[in-house]
């Protein structure tokens, strides 16, 4: 008999519960139901496989809701010094954004060539109208249409202000505050180098690296001399900039990008994740590894759209800025360009940050949802300490974050200069660094390795694929998110689950009764397969109760088909206090077509054989 294989999959889930109420609910029956919704799919029997949904949800009472103990990085700066001038965002659309409104196959670059020099000429009456208001011409930082709307100007917070209380068109501003790098087993811990011994190194993927830059000169990168780098014909690393500096060599002048870069796609006498993509250096961190968000904003543009021509095509597959400030508002320009990015086909990595070990500390733009938020662990899989940790709350938002962890400990890669980390490691020309920006870089290479072998995969899918092929380490999803990156088990999945993470946004249970989310699953397989959501186990983890609610009938998916399910929780009834859980399904190839195999539930767990 054929062998059939069992997949352990998860999708997160988070919610706080808001009780509108002025005495606790404890000791009330937690009284939660699962509820199915129309789909025009057929149900089947005989399960060929298994997968995990985890999720988390909080209760708490308005009188008791903390809000300084919730937020404790709000409002709070990196450090004290004055940021370099202000963003200001504007209310139109950008580009992309404007983009988002067409179909795919009507929307040409011409049209939008058409809507930014629109946006040119309302930048233009904005600047007069800013010259009005201040009795001056403020130096211009940059000015921004692809991403986000906006400009930067070198003006005090007093001239900022006055800027946005005379400027209609102006919605909001921030401060172009610095912006930080987050500080070889570990390519072996994640299943890396079983592709490599199959062939699959990252071959033709492209990974953009924003960071300090790139010594090209490294043997893990080639050895390029300059005068190579500037011709374009040093094969590992073909092109770049320098924002830092503003010229065409990025040369790392710090270590931290030459570093995670080796990570994601080293190729000397160590290995990084993905050995055969080659490396694009954006750099936006100086000699002593900080930076502006203005760099990185123009290293954002630059990147997915190198000649400037709104043609998206020649974006890089894979996107990795290595750097991170305190999360400010998802409406922010810094997290509106981070979220346009995954839009045109690239795949978006950000660090979860170090400003851990507290819950909610997440780093900008690490707290935006669509993006892939990577934390760390340590070889044994425990947390690293200062890994920052979700959730991530705004107003009516909550968001589970980080979506996986990565080794970010003691990781061995390449050293630039004389650069000391945490001490040398293997030979002289590598060193050992700690941080969520060695995690990062982990994830980057794999998502590399899973577009080789999926091409026409989206963000989404990737990120879909990570999350639920990461291995379950124990951990709440606050810190672990779906689990460590296993690169074998994400590429293989034959059924992806969208969206996911899920994230419940607050509600007052006083007028909300119900909680509902469709889950989306997709055969991106060539042969049929079904879907069985078994059940669901909630955790109180406050007292340690576990709660287990029924399942939902099964999908039967064709080929490239998806259909979906509601899950919908009754709430009004839950006690304070903090949930999680998973919500565990069965993934069957075949989709019942051969009955007698696993029947009996003894399907292999093994995968690769």
């Amino acid at each position: 008999m054929q062998k059939r294989y069992i997949w352990s999959l998860l999708i997160i889930i988070g919610v706080v519960l808001l009780v509108n109420s002025r005495s606790p609910l404890t000791g009330q029956a937690v009284n939660l139901q699962l509820i199915t919704g129309t789909s025009n799919v057929a149900l089947q029997d005989s399960p060929q496989g298994h997968e995990s949904i985890f999720f988390s949800a909080q209760n708490v009472g308005f009188q008791e809701f903390d809000k300084s103990s919730w937020l404790p990085f709000e409002g709070r700066a990196l450090d004290e010094d004055e940021p370099y001038g202000y963003i200001f965002m504007l209310k139109d659309n950008s580009v992309i954004h404007y983009r988002s409104s067409f179909d795919e196959d009507s929307i040409k670059p011409s049209i939008l060539l058409n809507y930014k020099n629109d946006l040119v000429n309302k930048h233009n009456l904005v600047k007069q109208e800013i010259r009005n208001v201040l009795l001056r011409d403020p130096k211009i930082i940059s000015e921004y249409y692809t991403t986000f709307n906006g400009l930067a100007l070198e003006v005090s917070y007093d001239e900022a202000q006055r800027i946005a209380d005379n400027v209609d068109d102006i919605v909001s501003f921030s401060p172009n505050n610095k912006v930080y790098g987050q500080l070889m087993d570990s390519v072996s811990l994640v299943q890396a180098d079983y592709y490599h011994n199959l062939g699959i190194t990252g071959q033709g993927i492209t990974i953009a690296m924003v960071d300090s830059g790139i010594d090209y000169t490294h043997p893990d990168f080639g050895s390029c001399t300059q005068a190579q780098f500037l011709s374009g014909t040093c094969a590992k690393v073909p092109g770049g900039y320098d924002f830092w500096d503003d010229d065409l060599d990025p040369m790392d002048e710090y270590g931290h990008g030459t570093h995670t870069s080796s990570i994601a796609a080293g190729n000397g006498v160590l290995k990084g994740v993905a050995p055969g993509a080659t490396i694009l250096a954006y750099r936006v961190l100086g000699p002593e590894n900080f930076g502006y968000w203005t760099d990185v904003q123009d290293a954002f543009v630059y990147a997915i759209d190198p000649n400037g021509d709104l043609d998206f095509s020649d974006a890089p597959d894979v996107i990795a800025p290595i750097i991170g400030g305190v999360c400010g508002s998802l409406n922010d320009d810094w997290n509106v360009a981070a979220d346009a990015m995954t839009q045109v086909g690239s795949v978006v990595v950000f660090p979860a940050g170090n400003l851990g070990p507290g819950y909610q500390s997440m780093s900008d733009p690490g707290c935006v949802e669509s993006v892939i938020t990577v934390g760390g662990t340590d070889k044994n899989d425990n947390p690293y300490f200062y890994s920052s940790r979700g959730p991530f709350i705004e107003q009516n938002r909550f968001l589970v974050k980080p979506d996986l962890t990565a080794p970010g400990v003691a990781i061995c890669a390449a050293q630039f200069d004389d650069f000391s980390g945490n001490g040398a490691c293997f030979n002289n020309d590598h060193i050992l660094l700690t941080g969520t920006s060695m995690a990062t870089p982990h994830v980057a290479g794999a998502a590399a390795l899973i577009l080789q072998q999926n091409p026409s995969y989206t963000h989404q899918q990737v990120k879909s694929s990570l999350i639920s092929g990461a291995v379950d380490v124990g951990l709440d999803i606050y810190r672990q998110g779906g689990g460590r990156l296993n690169v074998v088990k994400a590429s293989n999945l034959p059924v992806l689950a969208d969206p996911n993470p899920i994230s419940f946004d607050l509600f007052d249970v006083s007028t909300t009764a119900t909680l509902s989310k469709n889950i989306a699953f997709e055969n991106v397989k060539s042969t049929p397969y079904g879907v069985k959501i078994k059940n669901v186990e909630i955790k109180n983890v406050d007292t340690g109760d576990i709660f287990t609610l029924p399942g939902l009938p099964q999908l039967c998916l064709s080929p490239g088909q998806t259909a979906s399910q509601t899950l919908s929780f009754a709430v009004n009834t839950l006690d304070f206090g903090t949930y999680s859980g998973k919500v565990n399904y069965d993934v069957f190839q075949g989709c019942g077509t051969d009955p007698g195999y696993c029947g009996d539930g003894t399907c292999s767990a093994v995968l690769g054989e």
